[in-house]
């Protein structure tokens, strides 16, 4: 299962925007957007930057563990229209 995320800069807290996907093949694109917010009062929109990441659980479970397939994180601007590529690159020990 893949978890793609994104988080406030600032780092605390919960993702203010999440998809869950079950994915067969890669490459894949995807949005993230004010639908895929964890919280209502948190929404992606009110970030300026966030630091969007991803993680192919090999348990299918949210919490990061041992074995999952993870990408370093990459910093975007919420209101600009580029995408950001991220890699799946390095597995959790």
């Amino acid at each position: 299962v893949l978890f793609v995320f994104a988080k406030a800069i600032n780092g605390g807290g919960p993702p203010v925007a999440a998809k869950r996907i079950e994915v067969n093949t890669f490459p894949i694109q995807l949005e993230l957007s004010d639908a895929d917010s964890l919280m209502p009062s948190a929404k992606l929109s009110s970030q300026e930057k966030v630091s969007i990441s991803a993680r192919i659980s090999m348990q299918g479970v949210a919490d990061s563990q041992a074995g999952d397939i993870e990408a370093q994180a990459v910093i975007i601007e919420t209101r600009s229209n580029k995408t950001a590529e991220v890699k799946l690159s390095r597995i959790k020990q």
